[in-house]
C-alpha cells in the first residue's frame, strides 16, 4: 500500500507490516493498510504475483480512518481499551511468532473488539521453544507514569506464580520500548481463580506509554498451549477520600486506588 501527495511518494508498507492483513485466514472481505505518518491525498494498492494460492482479489473501495482520542480513564477501575470507545490499533511489528513451528497468533483484530467476549489466541505446539506476542497501541494518547498496563487472558496453563515466569508484559512509547516485567513482578490475581477463567495481569508503569505488549514464552518440554487474549486492560489511579478519625476503613476500589 502507498500513499501520495500531490503525485510525490510519501509512504509504503506490504506483507505483514500491513494492519489487519488476514487474506489467508477466511472467506470474509478484508480491510489492509497502515497509520499513515504524513500528510496524502493518493492511496495506492499493489498486488503481486507469486503466491499460488491467491488467483485474484477483489478491491472494492478505498478506506481512511480518522482516529480520535478516547474518554479519560476511570479512577481505580480498570477499562478494557477497545474500540470504538478508544482508537486502539494491532501494532504488527510487535506481534507474531517466533521459533520453527511454533504456532501462531490468530484473530488478533478480537482482542480490540468491542465485543468483550471476543478474543485472540496464541497457540504455542507441544514442547517447542517458541514465544508469541500480541501488541495493541493507542493511535492518540499517551498514558503517563503510574498508570497500570495490563491485559486480560484464559490459560489454565498459567495460573500458578511458577508459570508466570512464561509471561512477559512490556510497554512501549512510539515504538520504543519502555518497561518491561515478567514472573511475579507481574500484578495478577491468578490466586482468585483456582478452577481456571480469565484473569488480568500486569503492571504499573513508572514510565510514559501509548502500547502494550503480551508475550508467552514456552521453553522446551512445556506445553502452555492456546492463550486467549481478550485484550488491553488499563487503570488510572486516583487518591480517595481521607480517612474518617478513628475509624475503621474498609479499603476498596474504585473509592481507592
Amino acid at each position: 500500500i502507498n500513499t501520495y501527495n500531490q503525485g510525490s511518494k510519501k509512504e509504503s508498507y506490504s506483507g505483514a507490516s500491513l494492519l489487519n492483513l488476514s487474506l489467508l485466514s477466511g472467506s470474509s472481505n478484508d480491510i489492509v493498510g497502515f497509520n499513515a505518518s504524513l500528510p496524502f491525498n493518493a492511496i495506492e494498492i499493489v498486488v503481486n504475483s507469486g503466491v499460488s494460492l491467491l488467483s485474484s482479489t477483489k478491491i472494492y473501495y478505498a478506506v481512511i480512518k480518522e482516529y480520535c482520542a478516547g474518554p479519560v480513564l476511570e479512577c481505580n477501575t480498570s477499562t478494557k481499551m477497545n474500540l470504538p470507545a478508544f482508537p486502539m490499533t494491532i501494532d504488527p511489528v510487535h506481534t507474531g511468532m517466533s521459533g520453527v513451528s511454533v504456532g501462531g497468533v490468530l484473530n488478533a483484530e478480537n482482542a480490540i473488539s468491542a465485543n468483550e467476549n471476543d478474543f485472540a489466541t496464541i497457540d504455542l505446539n507441544v514442547g517447542l521453544l517458541a514465544s508469541g506476542s500480541l501488541a495493541i497501541k493507542d493511535q492518540v494518547t499517551d498514558y503517563p507514569a503510574g498508570t497500570y498496563a495490563g491485559f486480560e487472558i484464559e490459560n489454565t496453563s498459567l495460573l500458578s506464580l511458577a508459570a508466570l515466569g512464561n509471561i512477559v508484559v512490556s510497554t512501549y512509547l512510539n515504538g520504543d520500548k519502555k518497561e518491561e516485567f515478567s514472573g511475579t513482578n507481574l500484578v495478577a490475581n491468578v490466586a482468585l481463580i483456582p478452577s481456571g477463567g480469565r484473569f488480568k495481569l500486569g503492571f504499573v508503569s513508572a514510565k510514559e506509554f501509548d502500547e502494550v505488549k503480551l508475550s508467552i514464552n514456552q521453553t522446551l518440554g512445556v506445553n502452555l498451549g492456546t492463550t486467549k487474549v481478550y485484550g488491553a486492560v488499563f487503570e488510572n489511579f486516583c487518591a480517595g477520600p481521607a480517612l474518617s478519625c478513628n475509624t475503621k476503613t474498609a479499603l476498596t476500589s474504585p473509592i481507592y486506588p
